[in-house]
């Protein structure tokens, strides 16, 4: 069985609260990633200033890893 493999992105659009964010969405060559902050099709982020916020008063950070359970 053949590994699935990143396959590139695709670009997209988003709306936030503060204008147009210009988003990459990663792929893979079996079609199986599904994004879970900015869902597929889903264009309006409005609440992502929130999140992003409240993970940084958590303590979270790009350095962490951690799962996005209480989103």
């Amino acid at each position: 069985m053949p590994k699935n493999y990143r396959n590139g992105y695709s670009k997209k659009t988003v709306k936030t609260q503060l204008g147009e964010v210009d988003v990459k969405i990663s792929r893979d060559r079996n079609g199986e990633y599904e994004p879970q902050i900015i869902e597929k099709y889903n264009r309006n982020a409005d609440e992502m200033e929130e999140k992003i916020l409240a993970l940084y008063s958590c303590g979270y950070s790009k350095r962490h890893s951690y799962p996005l359970q209480f989103f």
